[in-house]
């Protein structure tokens, strides 16, 4: 009786040691696209940000300003997170990470603030397999 106890104790050990572990969730692969943007993004007054889910050409063209390029992405296989962010001094790109935690993708957009007078702003975007498109979405940008 008491290796049983010692076996089922040993057991939630181990089960809680690996949620507590997965808090910060496990990272999903993913490809940067780069040059996704084709023309310059003014942002509209009082709006610093916008972020998307792209499932198609389309979409892509009309948030980018990409028409005629051939696709950026195989939209039968993955979709894409991307978007912008303005800036009142100088910035860019540091880092960008993915991880999933039960339903929830979290994407990690590091940004590199830097002192100077000028207007900047930092775009992003990932390919991600389309496995993950029925996940809830967090956009996170940290500077």
């Amino acid at each position: 009786m008491r290796q049983i106890y010692i076996f089922l104790k040993t057991i939630l050990l181990i089960v809680f040691i690996s949620c507590s572990k997965n808090d910060i969730g496990t990272p999903v692969n993913f490809e940067v696209v780069n040059d996704a943007f084709c023309t310059t993004i003014t942002p509209n007054q009082g709006m610093e940000e916008k972020t998307f889910v792209i499932t198609s050409q389309s979409e892509y063209e009309l948030a980018t300003g990409c028409k005629d390029r051939s696709p950026i992405a195989n939209f039968d296989t993955h979709f894409l997170l991307g978007g912008w962010r303005a800036f009142n001094t100088c910035a860019h790109l540091t880092n960008q990470s993915l991880t999933v935690k039960g339903r929830k993708l979290q994407y990690q957009i590091d940004v590199d603030i830097q002192d100077c007078q000028k207007l900047d702003t930092v775009y992003f975007m990932i390919s991600v397999p389309l496995s993950y498109i029925n996940h809830e979405i967090d956009f996170r940008i940290t500077y």
